[in-house]
Order: structure tokens, then C-alpha cells, then sequence
């Protein structure tokens, strides 16, 4: 009799929830999607360059890359859960979240029409500083993101 009681009451419970989700702060979400919105529309055709302080590359990255990048290129560095940068930070954090490998640093992404596209640059950046490749493979792979 108790399980009826309680399963029967279920749903009761799961709506009551979600009108005090609402209920105890209704714009906030609302606020984040639209700030979240002004930011796309405002950072429209920037391209941003991503990475971290992974102890083996951000001293060649700072050294060998960042100097050679497109100039209109921002940097966003990422000190451990920390964001380095000077644009929104609850933005860059959203961007990341999104990421589909976010932990795959270096990155870049962009933005286009309103949206966020997002490439990995890892495998090449790594093959360029422990294995030696051309760099050229690398910034030919760097320059056609930010082209496209």
C-alpha cells in the first residue's frame, strides 16, 4: 500500500520540482541565454586560439606558435580551471563546455553566422613538437580554420 502511495504521488513530486526550479529564479536562465546571445552577436567573425597550462607545451606555445598566429587572432588562456582573457569569462566558459573535445588543447574556434565552430589542433601541434613535423601543417591547418 505504501509503494502505491509513493509511486502514485510521483509524478505529483517531479512537477511540484520543476515549478520550484522556476520558481526561484525564472530569469536567470533567461538572462544567461540572452547575455550568452549578445555575446555571438557581438564577437561575430572573431576567431580565438585556446590553450592551456599543460607544464610540456604553453612555453613553446607562447615561444613558437602565439607569435606566428593570423594578428586578428585573440588568445584565451586557460590556467587550470581559471580563463585568462579579456572577453566574458562565463561566455569563454560556456564555449568550452560545448567544445566536443574540450580537453583537447590547443584549440581554436570562431564564430560564424551566430554559432560557435570549434576544431582541435592537438594531434598536429603535438606532432610538430615532439616528432618534429613542419610546422607548416600546422599553420596551413590554423590559417584554413579561420578562413573558413
Amino acid at each position: 500500500m505504501i509503494v502505491f502511495i509513493i509511486i502514485s504521488s510521483l509524478p505529483i513530486l517531479i512537477i511540484f520540482y520543476f515549478i520550484d526550479l522556476f520558481e526561484s529564479n525564472p530569469n536567470s536562465q533567461q538572462t544567461f541565454v540572452e547575455k550568452y546571445s549578445n555575446n555571438l552577436k557581438e564577437l561575430e567573425g572573431k576567431s580565438f586560439f585556446c590553450y592551456n597550462n599543460r607544464k610540456d607545451s604553453k612555453n613553446y606555445i607562447e615561444k613558437n606558435l602565439i607569435p606566428f598566429l593570423p594578428k586578428n587572432v585573440e588568445i584565451i588562456y586557460l590556467n587550470g580551471k581559471e580563463i585568462d582573457s579579456s572577453f566574458d569569462k562565463e561566455f569563454i566558459s560556456q564555449a568550452f563546455y560545448n567544445f566536443e573535445e574540450y580537453q583537447r588543447f590547443p584549440h581554436l574556434f570562431k564564430i560564424k553566422n551566430g554559432q560557435i565552430e570549434e576544431k582541435s589542433i592537438n594531434n598536429s601541434f603535438y606532432n610538430w613538437m615532439n616528432l618534429k613535423h613542419s610546422k607548416n601543417i600546422l599553420m596551413d591547418q590554423i590559417h584554413l580554420f579561420i578562413k573558413s
